[in-house]
């Protein structure tokens, strides 16, 4: 096996390879000339006339609009992510563009719970009434029939956008969603052909939308951070709309920068295109400074992350004490990529301070996994029995609650220790997983404090712990190795941390599959 050693100069080419790699598999690139029109900008600022452009989520647009246009459907979508990764101006671009498209044929509505009164009577009725842009006065209570007859009267297809759903509880969706299902029920039974009825949720959080009844079920679409491609083409719309000219590898320097402090998070990307815009292209080495970092993500994760609607999106604000309970929880947790019931009991017992803070708000193990259940801030959709932190915000969080090298090595390797302790305790599948992410916090620590050594210690420590798999009721040891190798090489966070040493991935795959 042979590895060149990481240099410091690996990590910044590293880091352009990585940025270059995904602009090239970029279908929809082409020349840079193609990116000189004006999509709209996700969260956009007050002066979102004036500033800085991104890209305008053409796929996901597309995709809901076939569906929506479609006969076959899928007519009712639930487009889910945590806060401000633009949900509102997809809705937004949604209803905009249905009218661009078919000017005449489709009514659309837009309604955002946080702009309606608590507590209106006949709330399920009044809101799918209200959805659909029909008018009730306050002595009526529309029913699904009449909501029904009057769509049909208008002869026209409907499309009902409801925002902020994160805010109804579990039992007012269950029954909102039954509501609409005969609503479209009804007019499906009695609508010309070219009448339709599309409903499109935008949440925080997949509960109760996801169910298989009642039909029409729901088609999931997350909204994702914009990938390395879309800050590059940005870069090129922003610098044509400024009247500047890059060439292609400035360009690609300044798409490294930007992706890197801002984790193509929507929010924090406009807000680094808007300071470019203001500074005139002026400084663009800041943007890999801590204090730029710290300066673009501080607002964002006071005002939008640790929100309390963000901290509780379902129930009442907590008390200082629960929130500082919470925050002090998500400190500890976000050097993990996820974390289970075990991962809270450990910060309990490893922690003195958490422990006294929870002690004084009254919280116990049970009562913070529910909270941290609860949290917007989580990946979803999960189909797993444990929960994710959103891989960027996760991020974003941890670089800016541990800002030196030392905090960073230091929570690296306590993660890497209570993991590895973790790992053992499980069997199977689960085994599998905490070897991983026992390798990926180990490889994250050797990175910031070994780098020339990554080679042969992370290679020592998967021999090791792939020989510790053994089998399980449902797998045999080799199918085990062989489903970690696989993991491991779909793992985008594990290659990056690896990144840099010439044929490291194939040799730890190699020892993992044969540990002997």
């Amino acid at each position: 096996m042979s590895h060149q050693t990481l240099s410091p100069a690996c990590e910044r080419e590293h880091a352009r390879s990585v940025i270059m790699h995904a602009i090239a598999r970029s279908a929809a690139l082409g020349d840079a000339r193609d990116y000189q029109s004006e999509p709209s900008v996700p969260n956009p600022p007050a002066s979102a006339g004036e500033g800085p452009w991104l890209d305008n989520r053409d796929d996901e647009f597309e995709q809901v609009v076939r569906g929506l246009t479609s006969a076959s459907g899928p007519h009712f979508w639930l487009v889910i992510a945590p806060p401000r990764l633009g949900k509102t101006w997809f809705l937004k671009r949604l209803s905009d563009g249905l009218r661009a498209i078919q000017p005449t044929a489709w009514v659309s509505t837009h309604v955002d719970l946080r702009r309606l009164p608590v507590g209106a009577p006949y709330e399920t009725e009044r809101l799918a009434a209200l959805l659909f842009g029909l008018s009730v006065s306050a002595a009526e209570r529309p029913t699904p029939h009449g909501i029904a007859q009057q769509i049909l009267e208008n002869r026209r297809s409907h499309l009902g956008l409801l925002d902020s759903a994160e805010l109804l509880d579990e039992n007012s969706t269950i029954q909102l969603r039954s509501c609409l299902s005969r609503i479209h029920d009804l007019v499906q039974e009695a609508a010309p052909a070219p009448i339709r009825l599309g409903v499109v949720v935008a949440s925080r959080s997949d509960s109760g939308w996801r169910g298989l009844t009642p039909k029409p079920r729901l088609s999931l679409l997350p909204l994702g951070t914009f990938g390395p491609e879309a800050v590059y083409k940005a870069l090129i719309v922003l610098a044509e709309k400024t009247g500047r000219t890059f060439d292609v590898a400035t360009c690609q320097d300044f798409a490294v920068r930007a992706y890197r402090a801002t984790d193509g998070l929507p929010a924090l990307l406009s807000a680094c295109l808007e300071w470019i815009r203001r500074q005139q292209w002026q400084g663009m080495e800041r943007l890999e400074e801590a204090d730029f970092f710290e300066f673009l993500a501080g607002p964002y994760i006071d005002d939008a992350l640790l929100a309390d609607d963000s901290l509780f999106p379902s129930a009442r604000p907590g008390s200082s004490g629960t929130r500082q309970v919470l925050k002090q929880a998500l400190r500890l947790l976000v050097p993990y990529r996820l974390f289970t019931q075990s991962h809270v009991r450990h910060l309990f017992d490893s922690d003195h301070a958490f422990a006294a803070t929870a002690e004084v708000a009254g919280w116990s193990t049970d009562d913070l996994w529910r909270a941290l259940s609860g949290i917007a801030l989580l990946r979803r959709p999960l189909d797993e029995p444990w929960q994710e932190i959103h891989p960027a915000i996760r991020r974003v969080l941890y670089r800016f609650d541990y800002k030196t090298h030392e905090q960073r090595a230091g929570a690296q390797r306590e993660a890497q220790g209570f993991t590895q302790v973790w790992a053992t305790r499980q069997s199977g599948r689960e085994r599998v997983i905490g070897m991983t992410e026992s390798l990926w916090h180990e490889a994250s620590f050797l990175r910031l404090t070994r780098p020339a050594d990554m080679a042969p210690l992370l290679s020592e420590s998967a021999r090791r712990l792939s020989q510790a798999l053994g089998t399980s009721d449902a797998w045999t040891a080799n199918e085990l190795r062989a489903y970690a190798v696989n993991r491991m090489k779909q793992d985008d966070e594990f290659q990056d941390a690896i990144g840099g040493i010439a044929g490291l991935a194939d040799d730890l795959a190699e020892l993992i599959i044969t540990p002997a």
